[in-house]
């Protein structure tokens, strides 16, 4: 081949990355239409509400209690787009730094990261389990869940902290 073919491919090759992982994709995100997370508990649960402190205390395995007793966190698989959106927003962390944040905390003999379960048997066993709190989207809601407001703002009142 000639060098100007070579210099072609090279230029069409270059353009093909820049527009493949460089520019934005037009349009909204494939998470932008997912609706917004809320924090669960069971029905029966005496919890209405709990601070973001407090919230994210019990995420990052803080001793924590609530009306009712000890909190027990759910999680999120890690790599879903829920957890890493609520780790974000709620532990102030990226993925990667909260995978760090739990191996320091196993090295240091601190504990360990709450469990974590996927979204559909998270609304299965917090109706289940007195004092346990979760995360789901809001269309995941179903018979013996409660959503709790955070900081008094309930999901989709301006302020409330989860997206």
């Amino acid at each position: 081949m000639t060098n100007t073919r070579l210099n072609r491919r090279y230029v069409a090759l270059l353009v093909a990355v820049v527009v493949t992982f460089l520019i934005p994709a037009s349009g909204p995100s494939s998470h932008a239409a997912d609706p917004p997370l809320v924090m669960v508990v069971a029905a029966t649960s005496p919890m209405q509400d709990i601070s973001r402190s407090n919230l994210r205390r019990a995420f990052l395995s803080e001793p924590t209690g609530g009306p009712g007793g000890k909190i027990i966190p759910l999680n999120q698989p890690p790599g879903t787009p829920a957890r890493q959106e609520f780790d974000k927003v709620v532990l102030g962390l990226e993925t990667e730094a909260v995978a760090r944040f739990w191996i320091d905390q196993r090295i240091r003999g601190l504990g360990g990261a709450p469990r974590a379960f996927p979204s559909a048997l998270i609304a299965r066993v917090v109706p289940q389990l007195p004092g346990t709190i979760g995360y789901l989207r809001a269309n995941e809601v179903g018979p013996g869940i409660k959503v709790i407001t955070i900081d008094g703002k309930k999901p989709g009142e301006a302020g409330y902290l989860l997206p």
